[in-house]
């Protein structure tokens, strides 16, 4: 570079940092971050600094950070000092849907600001970007104060070209499951279907099953008589593989839930093995580990 163009380059940069701007060192030129930290635009190495936090007097929020791209569970954690350390976590998409509303407790102070962390699960957005807030339960009137709202990217948004299909989920309906004399006679014959639409993928069995499991079942629905005990804790799909008609799923159930007596077994059974052979191909279903599902 000629001495010329030296000084012009000095100059600039000079100019530049006066206005709190950019600073340049033997790794590169860097300019002033959210944090007054430094974060490299030139060749060099990005300088070390604190990860920026958003914070009011009440609450600090470290994540999710702005425009973070996130997953199912997200993690949310900061500090706060609310009242009786409850901190409120809203999940909403673009166009206002509220994926997730829950509350956690911050470690066990409210007079100093007190870490708390939780893995928030949200349902599936119809949007490609949303907002996490973060705030205080209003005890006036159930309102937000204190709020630090968050932008985000949804990396699991599911774009509106991807072509639906409905399928349907096998759950126990006890209205039906009943004689003259009103004895529950705990019938395979009554896990019926309810509809449900999922996004067309490769996995579509898997699918099934994985929501099969989430036990969600509409308020109409649980009036009609469905009723079911998925989720179970612990209890979870690892793989299926079908070969000639036989599909072998395989789960884990570290803490033996699928257990008990051979009514409730045979219709946690029936539940899944009906919702699988609703698939073309699949003739019959068989479990792995050979413990599950045991009287």
């Amino acid at each position: 570079m000629s001495k010329k163009n030296k000084i012009i380059l000095t100059v600039l940069v000079l100019f530049a940092a006066a206005a709190g701007g950019v600073f340049l060192s033997g790794n590169g030129l860097f300019s002033a971050g959210p944090n007054n930290g430094w974060t490299n635009i030139g060749n060099g190495n990005v300088q070390p600094e604190a990860r920026a936090i958003l914070k009011n007097d009440h609450l600090e929020v470290d994540s999710p950070a702005p425009s973070q791209k996130i997953t199912s569970p997200v993690t949310v954690s900061g500090k706060s000092n609310f009242f009786e350390t409850n901190t409120r976590i809203r999940i909403k998409d673009e166009t206002g849907n509220i994926l997730a509303d829950t509350s956690v407790n911050a470690a066990g102070c409210m007079d100093k600001l007190c870490p708390f962390t939780a893995e928030v699960l949200y349902e599936i957005p119809s949007s490609p970007k949303g907002i996490v807030e973060i705030f205080e339960s209003s005890a006036k009137d159930g309102g937000g104060q204190n709020k630090i709202s968050v932008s985000v990217i949804f990396s699991d948004f599911k774009t509106h070209s991807q072509k639906a299909e409905e399928i349907d989920l096998y759950y126990y309906n006890q209205q039906k499951d009943k004689d003259l004399d009103l004895n529950i006679g705990c019938s395979r014959d009554a896990v019926l279907p309810v509809e449900r639409e999922i996004s067309r993928t490769e996995t579509p069995v898997q699918d099934a099953i994985n929501l099969l499991l989430e036990g969600k079942l509409t308020e109409e629905e649980k009036s009609a008589g469905f009723k079911t005990e998925f989720p179970l804790q612990g209890f979870s799909l690892r793989g299926a593989n079908l070969a000639s008609g036989v599909l072998t799923l395989e789960f884990n159930d570290e803490l033996n839930k699928t257990g008990g007596g051979s009514c409730r077994a045979g219709l946690l059974w029936a539940q899944i093995e009906k919702t699988a052979k609703q698939f073309a191909g699949v003739e019959s279903v068989q479990f792995k580990p050979d413990s599950l599902f045991q009287p």
